[in-house]
C-alpha cells in the first residue's frame, strides 16, 4: 500500500486496489494512534499489558480471526516474504505475557 492510499483511506475514500481487510487495518492503526494520544499526557496513565492489548485490539480492527487484543498462544516466526527466509524467532507463546509485564514495568519507570 502507498502513502497515497493511505491518505485516500484516511480522508474515507477507497483505493480501487486496496483490500476491504487493508482499509480496516489502516483505519485500525489511526484508532490506536488516537488512542495512544489521548493517554499520553494523562498522569494516571500506567503502561500495563491491558494497556497494550487494548492498543494491539485497535491496530488489528478488532478483529478476532488476527488474535486482536490477545497474546498468541502458539508459535510463530518472522519471515522475509519474498525468500521466506526467517528473520526473527520470538519467543515461545508461553512467556510472552511475562515479557510484556517486564517492559511495561520498565516503561513506567
Amino acid at each position: 500500500m502507498t502513502v497515497a492510499e493511505v491518505r485516500l483511506i484516511l480522508a474515507g475514500e477507497r483505493p480501487r486496489q486496496v483490500s476491504e481487510v487493508d482499509m480496516e487495518l489502516v483505519r485500525g492503526y489511526r484508532d490506536a494512534m488516537g488512542l495512544a494520544l489521548r493517554r499520553a499526557d494523562d498522569p494516571g496513565f500506567r503502561w500495563t499489558p491491558e494497556a497494550l492489548l487494548s492498543i494491539h485490539d485497535r491496530v488489528l480492527a478488532g478483529r478476532f480471526d488476527l488474535t486482536a487484543g490477545r497474546f498468541r498462544t502458539g508459535p510463530t516466526r518472522l519471515a522475509n516474504r519474498f525468500t521466506g527466509a526467517s528473520v526473527f524467532a520470538p519467543p515461545p507463546a508461553a512467556r510472552v505475557a511475562g515479557l510484556v509485564a517486564k517492559i511495561c514495568r520498565s516503561a513506567d519507570r
